[in-house]
């Protein structure tokens, strides 16, 4: 089962999935809310799209934590 996604998560998502959208993130997102992000990006195949917008913001602009970080890597 997939995590559920609040409506603003699906926007986020949305936007992670357009190959044409800007790789930017506004505000601080939880690392559990990016993992959640992910889970959902790999269910819906848009997860090499969403990585690589991830690596252009850059990992000190995310959450520092562990979980996260082994998923990404």
């Amino acid at each position: 089962m997939l995590p559920p996604l609040s409506p603003a998560d699906e926007k986020l998502l949305l936007t992670f999935a357009d190959p044409e959208a800007p790789a930017a993130i506004g505000g601080n997102l939880a690392a559990q809310t990016l993992l959640a992000l992910l889970a959902n990006a790999e269910f819906n195949g848009v997860l090499p799209i969403m990585l690589r917008k991830l690596r252009q913001i850059g990992a000190a602009r995310l959450p520092q934590d562990a979980a996260l970080q082994g998923k990404l890597s």
